[in-house]
């Protein structure tokens, strides 16, 4: 658990237990604007089942923590695992991360704080990764912004594989 000065931020495996967490968060107007998840939990059992049980290697999944409660969903996963995002994204070495934060935090500010942790902690995990990288949507202003002040830099725009259009950014 990392303390900053006045939260403790962490990350813990992703388990069968969160999934009526999952299906909260995924019901949230904002994350469903930009997730688009089936939170169904026949949807979340068939997305997120395999990668609990370790059938699924290319992706790892987190519990982001806040003061020790559920506040949201992150993961990380090598971009050469997805190869038509890795050709999209055009970042070589690089292991890509997604998130969520629940509404309960928004606009506390926690964001950018939680991305910074969570990018340390990525490439901790990856060390033979050159870079860590996010790619959210243009139009995700929220997220690039948390991303910016997280000490991520804006390496251009991208088209990745069924989402919207996005800026790619990444922090060595």
């Amino acid at each position: 658990m990392v303390t900053d000065q006045a939260h403790a931020i962490g990350f813990r495996p992703l388990r069968r237990s969160d999934f009526v967490t999952l299906a909260q968060w995924f019901r949230e107007a904002e994350v469903a604007r930009w997730w688009n998840p089936d939170a169904s939990p026949e949807g979340i059992e068939e997305k997120y089942g395999p990668r609990v049980d370790g059938r699924d290697p290319t992706t790892t999944m987190w519990i982001v923590e806040v003061d020790d409660n559920a506040v949201g969903l992150a993961q990380h996963y090598r971009h050469l695992d997805h190869r038509a995002h890795d050709e999209a994204v055009e970042i070589p070495g690089a292991v890509g991360i997604d998130y969520l934060l629940s509404e309960v935090v928004a606009g506390r500010g926690l964001g950018a704080l939680v991305l910074a942790r969570f990018a340390d902690l990525v490439l901790e995990l990856t060390p033979d990764a050159r870079t860590c990288v996010a790619t959210p949507a243009q139009e995700n202003r929220r997220s690039w912004r948390a991303l910016e002040k997280a000490g991520f830099r804006r390496h251009g725009m991208c088209q990745p594989p069924d989402e919207p259009p996005a800026f790619a950014y990444r922090r060595d």
